[in-house]
């Protein structure tokens, strides 16, 4: 049994690694997209700043979400995903 805890931490550690590599990646595009179309121009706001300020964004949206998916049904399992109340 201690082997098969071992293969689950083992596992998500490297989705865990896998995500933060993507976030990365993701941020480091997004701040090359801003540059690229000089969106920093209008706001004079270095490019980085503004890619931070939208990943931080992002991630209050995440958290927000998150809540809202325990907050309809506080019991189900958030790996199941969110269970929005039915209309009618």
């Amino acid at each position: 049994m201690e082997g098969k805890n071992m293969a689950q931490q083992d596992l998500l550690g490297s989705a865990i690694q896998a995500r933060t590599e993507s976030r990365a990646q993701f941020r480091a595009e997004l701040e090359r997209l801003i540059n690229k179309f000089s969106v920093e121009f209008e706001s004079n706001t270095p490019d980085f700043i503004l890619a931070d300020y939208m990943m931080s964004c992002l991630c209050a949206f995440e958290a927000t979400a998150n809540a809202r998916a325990k907050w309809y049904a506080p019991e189900a399992d958030q790996a199941d995903g969110p269970n929005p109340p039915s209309i009618g």
